[in-house]
């Protein structure tokens, strides 16, 4: 069962919004790390230094560079980290000591992937440069150097971030409990620095089509790990949307099932990457769009049908053949409603037979196609025509007349059943006696276009040298 997702996302996507930036704000500020004594009398960061990077940090033999509050600040500085998503740069930090007890430390890398003010090691993806285990980052002695493994996620913003460096010791053990904003430490130190993500915001490298019917398809296209939104269009021109162009239709998942198309029609897919959902939706970072296409199955056609011969107890319904079908279902009812179901043929003309006379009937019929399974029913209605009396068979010239459908809409039938006699005329009047059709008659069978007719009821007159008959028909 396929799941009609092609709907205005626009209200979700507030609420999308909302929720993903509940609890932001623009002025958040990172913490600042405190420690009991700090780095003026005891362990410190001697040096930091990365490889690996386009760009990478040298800044050797610091030291304690403020002994008053233990961090430093180097955001405003050259030295910065540059390198791609998904990419690694290993981040070298020597320890440093002044004081005997401060013999053992803990050094935690964290950075702000999503640039949103806090260092979070339990976000995914984690801001924690995490050891496989604890002590590949611990300093057993003054003077020694551990590495920290940094590798960039896919889901990194681009841009300029932070990252914090920090350390931690208890004295003669490491301090476990270190994190961004410092723990229990006694002594250590903090350093910022920033840390420049390429991770630039573009399309899927692939959109596909599956599952393609008469009214319905399955899109999926590549993810992308930095998507916080996809944006997608399907339509049946191939002009691409303006960039600037937004709004309309979005989804957090790479794909969608889309059931409200038409058939035999070309469809074409665009899709584009959100990569930045804050603020203003012209302003948010996208990606350029990716086009696809695709082709829905032929169409399964209602049949046109037309009927003929009609009698007292008969009539035939046929229809022109639909060119994807191979057979048809047909029922004959009293009621106007479609079947469930009718009864297969493979002809494009069903005889009836044995029908009851002066009575309304309904014709149903759809088409059987491939691969388009059904069409929906076509429906057409007759009246039998009376049947002749007794006494009008003992007659020389029996003469009756039938007019239908009763009601009418466009077209109504008068058949004649006998013989016409000079001077035939019919002649349609409203209950005024206003005459609105009149014209002689020389056949059996007379169709009135009264399409242009008032609904109303209006009287029926026949007239001949030898015969009158008048009926009511209403239009409707």
């Amino acid at each position: 069962m396929k799941l009609n997702k092609y709907i205005n996302f626009k209200n979700t996507l507030v609420l999308s919004v909302l929720t993903i930036f509940a609890g932001f704000s623009a002025s958040a500020q990172y913490c600042t790390p405190t420690f009991a004594t700090g780095c003026g009398t005891g362990g410190s960061i001697q040096s930091v230094s990365s490889t690996g990077g386009i760009s990478n940090i040298t800044n050797n033999n610091t030291g304690c560079g403020n002994s008053t509050t233990s961090y430093s600040d180097y955001t405003g500085t050259s030295e910065k980290i540059l390198q791609d998503a998904l990419k690694t740069v290993d981040l070298k930090v020597t320890y440093s000591s002044s004081a005997p007890a401060a013999s053992s430390a803990l050094t935690r890398v964290y950075i702000d992937w999503n640039q949103n003010g806090v260092f979070e090691p339990n976000a995914s993806p984690s801001e924690y440069a995490a050891p496989s285990v604890t002590s590949q980052h611990v300093h057993t002695a003054p003077g020694t150097s551990i590495t920290v493994k940094i590798t960039i996620p896919g889901q990194a913003k681009q841009g300029v971030t932070r990252m914090r460096v920090i350390l931690g010791s208890l004295g003669s053990i490491y301090d476990p409990n270190v994190n961004p904003c410092g723990g229990t430490s006694n002594y250590g130190e903090a350093e910022d620095y920033n840390f420049e993500v390429i991770n630039p915001c573009v399309p899927p490298n692939v959109v596909s089509t599956s599952n393609i019917d008469f009214k319905s398809v399955d899109i999926a296209w590549t993810p992308k790990l930095n998507a916080k939104l996809y944006e997608y269009l399907v339509k049946r021109d191939s002009t691409t949307p303006a960039d600037t162009l937004n709004g309309f239709s979005y989804t957090t998942t790479p794909g969608v099932d889309i059931d409200t198309l038409a058939c035999d029609m070309k469809y074409y897919v665009f899709v584009r990457v959100i990569c930045d959902s804050a603020g203003i939706s012209k302003y948010w970072d996208k990606s350029a769009w990716i086009k696809d296409s695709f082709t829905t199955q032929p169409c399964c056609y209602d049949p046109q049908l037309t009927y003929s011969e009609l009698t007292s107890t008969t009539c035939k319904v046929k229809w022109t053949p639909i060119q994807t079908a191979y057979g048809y279902e047909y029922a004959v009812s009293t009621l106007p409603d479609p079947p469930q179901q009718g009864t297969y043929t493979t002809n494009t003309t069903i005889f009836l037979q044995g029908l009851p006379s002066r009575t309304t009937f309904f014709v149903h019929v759809r088409s059987r196609c491939s691969p388009t399974p059904l069409s929906g029913w076509s429906k057409i209605s007759f009246k039998t025509l009376g049947p002749l009396s007794v006494n009008a068979v003992s007659q020389e010239d029996p003469f009756t007349m039938d007019v239908y459908p009763n009601p009418i809409q466009d077209v109504l039938t008068v058949q004649l059943n006998g013989s016409i006699d000079e001077n035939a005329m019919l002649t349609v009047m409203d209950l005024t006696g206003k005459v609105v059709y009149t014209a002689p008659v020389s056949s059996e069978k007379v169709s009135v276009d009264v399409s242009n007719f008032a609904n109303g009821v209006y009287v029926v007159k026949y007239t001949d040298d030898t015969h009158n008959e008048v009926m009511k028909v209403t239009k409707q």
